[in-house]
């Protein structure tokens, strides 16, 4: 069975889950269910002025799309991850974020037909 996600790189996905594709389908969907909300909880913790619960909350998610092989997300999420331990302007977060948010929601969608 081929495995095709634009924005991922299914190939490397599959070879990190030791060539079960079965079992890169379930982390798959386990990703679309457990971080669907990602943008409502990070904005949560902003907002609560938490950047240990944003640096959490990017990190596990940066963790995530390494393991899934989605490269160019990964990428997003590491600099928003980084962006919570430095003083950076909210503008700056925010716009990261909203990329980031994008790529996840095409991935997503594409993951829910599959």
């Amino acid at each position: 069975m081929d495995v095709v996600i634009t924005g991922v790189d299914t190939e490397k996905g599959i070879l990190l889950c030791n060539n079960n594709v079965e079992f890169y389908l379930t982390i798959l969907k386990k990703f679309r269910r457990n971080y669907s909300s990602f943008k409502v909880d990070f904005i949560a913790a902003v907002d609560l002025n938490d950047a240990g619960e944003a640096f959490r909350l990017s990190h596990s998610l940066s963790s995530v799309l390494a393991a899934i092989g989605a490269s160019e997300s990964l990428v997003l999420a590491q600099k928003l991850e980084s962006m919570c331990n430095n003083n950076v302007s909210l503008t700056d977060v925010y716009n990261c974020l909203n990329m980031l948010s994008s790529n996840l929601d095409d991935i997503m969608d594409q993951i829910k037909d599959l």
